[in-house]
């Protein structure tokens, strides 16, 4: 191999290795790996306390600002959808037509309104 070849554990470990050796090798690797990982947790949550801190204090600006604006007057409440109206078409027929003018339009389904369905007999030339 190439380290033996260079000798370099002929140099560390004039003596060999021995079990004792590789097993505080091995533990003393791992200490700096959960040394290194654990500084590494407590900066990513220092820097998310640093972050809340922000956050709050614009939040705190912004309640402010909101407290020294007029009250709005309450919006007018409008009538619930129900859905559209339907003239000679079936619930299930409905609910095809709206879905292919969404798929078609691509538009997504929650931000249409149909406000009718009708069914018109085909006009014969």
């Amino acid at each position: 191999m190439l380290i033996q070849s260079l000798g370099v554990f002929e140099r560390v470990f004039p003596d060999g290795m021995t079990t004792g050796r590789c097993l505080l090798i091995s533990l003393v690797g791992f200490l700096i790996v959960f040394a290194v990982l654990s500084v590494i947790a407590l900066f990513v949550k220092g820097m998310g306390a640093f972050f809340d801190a922000k956050n709050k204090k614009t939040d705190s600006v912004a309640e402010k600002k909101t407290a020294e604006a007029p009250a709005a007057a309450p919006a007018a409440v409008s009538p619930a959808y129900s859905g559209p109206e339907l003239d000679g078409v079936t619930e299930p027929e409905a609910a095809v037509i709206m879905a292919l003018v969404s798929h078609e339009s691509g538009i997504e389904l929650n931000r249409l309104k149909f406000n009718s369905i009708r069914f018109k007999e085909e006009i014969k030339k």
